[in-house]
């Protein structure tokens, strides 16, 4: 996204921010934290399953095949 996107004034506008809250601590190996965190994962994939049947891909900047990164420790082109 960042070599995509280079200038953040032309990227602002494009975004969409979507928020599902989850309530645990994350510094905690507590078990019932620990479910919340996994179910944290899973939403995420389930997330990425939903926009895959409606659009027939990962999103752009999931499908690390087809986007290239831009690595800031490398200063490269991964």
């Amino acid at each position: 996204m960042r070599l995509k996107y280079q200038n953040y004034n032309e990227l602002v506008n494009k975004l969409y921010v979507a928020v599902a809250p989850f309530t645990c601590n994350v510094k905690s190996h507590k078990p019932e934290d620990l479910r919340v965190m996994g179910e944290v994962a899973k939403f995420e994939y389930d997330c990425f399953a939903y926009f895959t049947e409606l659009f027939g891909c990962l999103p752009e900047f999931n499908d690390y095949a087809k986007s290239p990164k831009y690595s800031l420790t490398l200063g490269k082109i991964n």
